[in-house]
């Protein structure tokens, strides 16, 4: 879906006939306030053409918010490490062993480690999905250009045939 906000001046004693209309398509669509005095906001659906190129830029940009994520998360998860050595440093010049403190943050940084592998997992099964479809698309066009081949083949003999 689109979404597009437009600002219109407040009409005083307004009533939803008086509202704003846009035509999309010659579609009449309904702009309702979300706010007064604020933003109206309409949206229409994508057209059919443009859905294939649309799923695959969404999948593109998920793949690349996935990739941001698990970035942010790998850099927490190293500033946590960089933290629990700092602690275990401190407590080692203490003479302390390590305390319950420690030991949350080593589980916690373990959970985060653990999120980033998922996060990678069903990137990958992502990709693996993808591949196999276009894979499944590349068999039926070689199949398909195997039959032409064939019937190629079979029009060259009869021309054979016709002209021996």
């Amino acid at each position: 879906m689109f979404q597009t906000h437009l600002k219109f001046p407040q009409p005083e004693n307004s009533i939803a006939d008086d509202l704003p209309k846009k035509s999309v398509k010659s579609i009449a669509v309904f702009i309702s306030p979300n706010v007064r005095t604020q933003n109206y906001s309409y949206s229409t659906s994508s057209p059919p053409e443009e859905v294939q190129e649309d799923s695959f830029d969404e999948i593109e940009c998920l793949r690349a918010e996935v990739k941001r994520l698990s970035d942010i998360v790998t850099e927490q998860s190293d500033l946590i490490s960089y933290i629990q050595k700092t602690f275990s440093e401190q407590k080692l010049k203490e003479n302390d062993s390590l305390d319950h403190l420690d030991l949350l943050t080593e589980l916690n940084q373990h959970k985060i480690s653990m999120a980033c592998l998922e996060r990678e997992n069903l990137a990958i099964t992502s990709t693996i999905k993808q591949l196999q479809n276009e894979m499944g698309s590349l068999s039926a066009t070689v199949g398909h250009q195997c039959n032409e081949v064939i019937l190629l083949r079979n029009a060259i003999r009869g021309l054979r045939l016709y002209f021996d």
